[in-house]
């Protein structure tokens, strides 16, 4: 006799499920590998939900910090002797200041904006996409081109940027977190940045994948 329960999880706007079967003979009971399975669900649950609450927080004017800024400080905490791309990487479109794009990346990817095309066109219309990008006018190419050189580096600042959002924010939604960081939450932002990233390649054309 077999007993099914689907667990449902959610990843930022992709909802999934997991199906979790366990034969027992006679009669079913749940198994102390489906109790835990459940809990590892519902903490990445928890924490993407407390996490994209101190995301919606950051970009409001009260923010003690503000969205920018917590870009700008991810970026700087790595302490980063970052050279400008070469022109046959960058195209025409070079840029020196490759730690600009990089915090500019950092604020677009940990909001969840992912395709070259949507930041292209926010350095138009967010002034703070403008200022952290120094004043230049990257396009999709080059902005691809710096996530493909710098790709560790841009992880860590993304780990960084969630960590900051979850430490200064989250006011309104505590639950039974506090500010404190936590290996466990380490691990998960690294994967979200993990994710974030592989997003952006997907939204490349072929020629442009990592």
């Amino acid at each position: 006799m077999s007993s099914n329960r689907n667990v449902p999880g959610r990843c930022f706007g992709q909802m999934k499920t997991i199906e979790l079967t366990e034969s027992r003979g006679f009669g079913s009971r749940t198994s102390a590998f489906t109790h835990t399975a459940e809990g590892i669900m519902n903490l990445e649950q928890d924490i993407e939900t407390r996490l994209a609450q101190c995301l919606r927080e950051a970009v409001e004017p009260n923010h003690p910090l503000g969205a920018a800024r917590l870009a700008l400080e991810s970026v700087e905490e790595l302490e980063l002797n970052l050279p400008g791309l070469s022109a046959s990487k960058g195209g025409r479109e070079t840029h020196p200041n490759v730690r600009a794009m990089l915090t500019l990346l950092t604020y677009c990817y940990g909001l969840g904006i992912c395709n070259p095309a949507d930041i292209e066109r926010s350095l138009e219309l967010d002034p703070v996409a403008t200022y952290l990008s120094a004043g230049a006018s990257p396009t999709m190419t080059f902005l691809s081109s710096v996530r493909r050189e710098y790709r560790r580096v841009l992880r860590k600042s993304l780990v960084r940027f969630f960590e900051n959002a979850w430490i200064h924010g989250g006011t309104t939604q505590k639950g039974n977190w506090d500010h404190l960081m936590t290996p466990t939450l380490t691990l998960r932002f690294s994967q979200i940045a993990d994710e974030r990233i592989t997003l952006a390649t997907l939204w490349d054309g072929p020629v442009m994948r990592d």
